[in-house]
């Protein structure tokens, strides 16, 4: 997997492509190499933080349920981003337009 970038596997997981434990251990290569030679880029940075949040949250729905459906989370996590795009490409022309 390590031909893909960051962005590239995140999109292949909400696809369908890869599975959650994939880009996860994926995830994990990635950290050590930032340790090892560094920060990635800012927008990186988002996505990995992005990410980790949502390990975190499958692995609490784990605790409290006893079960996680990754197909029910990829549907749901692809809505939640879809509609956190729509509503910041929404608000940049307001701002523009207050300048």
């Amino acid at each position: 997997m390590a031909e893909f970038t960051l962005r590239e596997n995140a999109d292949r997981y909400l696809l369908g492509k890869i599975t959650i434990k994939q880009l996860n251990h994926y995830m994990d290569e990635i950290f050590i190499n930032e340790m090892r030679y560094g920060e990635r880029d800012e927008e990186e940075s988002r996505l990995a933080s992005t990410l980790l949040s949502i390990f975190s949250h499958g692995d609490t729905v784990r605790e409290l349920h006893g079960y996680f459906d990754e197909e029910e989370f990829r549907i749901e996590l692809a809505a939640h981003l879809y509609m956190k795009q729509l509503t910041s490409a929404k608000a940049k022309p307001k701002a523009k337009a207050a300048s």
